[in-house]
């Protein structure tokens, strides 16, 4: 497979979803939320409140964990992407 070939899959993938769902720790506890997301090249962007609690834990540790999950077309699998991400503000 080309470098052409893997990123056209990659961008593929990408596009097929629209929310991904970040996690981290804060006070011994862990947190998810769900975010909305455009795809800008291999960057994903989303907004968030400032004040919201992954926003707040990411401003501090800048890597997180997304991931994306959706149900097959026939509603029996889900399919997820899990990765490593580092957050720019």
């Amino acid at each position: 497979m080309t470098r052409e070939e893997l990123e056209r899959i990659v961008i593929h993938y990408m596009d097929s979803f629209t929310t991904m769902t970040l996690a981290c720790c804060t006070e011994e506890r862990p947190w998810a939320a769900d975010v909305f997301y455009v795809r800008q090249g291999f960057d994903l962007i989303f907004f968030s409140s400032p004040s919201s609690r992954h926003s707040l834990v990411f401003s501090a540790t800048p890597l997180l964990p997304p991931q994306s999950t959706a149900i097959t077309e026939d509603g029996k699998k889900l399919k997820d992407s899990k990765w490593r991400a580092e957050l720019n503000v």
